[in-house]
């Protein structure tokens, strides 16, 4: 198989017979706010994950032979959380990195883990082949992983306790009659034997449609979570700031200096913090 550039290999690895992608059903992964894929503060990686990290890095710009060395690069980034030595998101670190959109690197990794999850499936129990050709034994235990990414992806639809069964049988039809797999011939078989497409995670919202509304429907997401943590706050966790414009429009510079216990002039450039706990009991929220 010939080696592809990491340019090509990032913008052309679907076959032609992937079918077109509905975009109001997209992954959970691509629309939805993941807070496990960022990190509050940059952080230095110890010598040790540097040195991983830089390796990965390596493999992901080279772009090597398939999908999954890429995939389960970026994968093992995101996992680690190793792009916290620059990043505070695994969307920003794989935009400034490598010019990969989110939706992009999210298709990458989700195919790499579909490629994973079979591989593990049958450890230490089969040998592993890629798309094994035709002529393979269909009684030998030889595990046949998807070559290609748009066979990884099909797979990634269907609900993972399903995916070996479909997978199964797509490369037992292919021993038989000498076909080439297709992504479509997997969602067609996956349809033929009752298998679900993966359900979105329970705890989620349903991703929202493309609109003009997706921004005030993210801010408020991030609202919500905020609103969550407030309770867990500790004293000066969350502070208010009086500014001294404040305290002179409402003539309460000399009570503000007795409160406080400050001589300090107080003019227009003037501004105190308190704790929440301070502004509750001075009535000011």
């Amino acid at each position: 198989m010939a080696k592809k550039t990491f340019s090509s290999f990032i913008t052309d690895l679907h076959e032609s017979d992937t079918p077109p992608v509905d975009t109001d059903a997209t992954s959970m992964a691509v629309m939805s706010l993941n807070y496990e894929d960022s990190v509050l503060e940059i952080t230095p990686l110890n010598p040790a994950e540097q040195q991983e990290l830089t390796a990965l890095e390596t493999v992901i710009k080279t772009g090597l032979d398939t999908f999954l060395q890429v995939g389960s690069a970026l994968l093992e980034i995101r996992q680690k959380k190793l792009y916290r030595g620059s990043h505070l998101s695994i969307k920003a670190y794989v935009a400034d990195r490598f010019g990969l959109g989110r939706q992009r690197a999210y298709q990458l990794m989700d195919a790499a883990q579909v490629v994973q999850d079979l591989s593990d499936d049958h450890a230490g129990n089969v040998t592993y082949d890629y798309e094994a050709d035709s002529s393979a034994d269909l009684n030998t235990h030889s595990l046949v992983l998807p070559e290609k990414e748009s066979h990884a992806s099909a797979l990634a639809e269907i609900a993972p306790e399903k995916r070996r069964k479909v997978w199964d049988e797509v490369v037992r039809q292919q021993q038989v009659t000498g076909k080439s797999i297709t992504a479509r011939k997997i969602l067609a078989t996956a349809e033929t034997i009752g298998a679900s497409l993966a359900k979105e995670a329970p705890n989620e919202p349903k991703t929202p449609k493309k609109s003009k509304n997706n921004a005030s429907l993210i801010k408020q997401a991030y609202i919500t979570q905020l609103q969550n943590a407030a309770p867990t706050h500790q004293p000066g966790d969350l502070m208010v700031r009086i500014s001294g414009r404040f305290l002179l429009r409402n003539n309460l510079v000399e009570a503000w200096q007795a409160l406080r216990g400050m001589d300090q002039e107080i003019d227009e450039s003037f501004y105190d913090f308190i704790s929440l706990q301070e502004a509750n009991v001075y009535k000011l929220l």
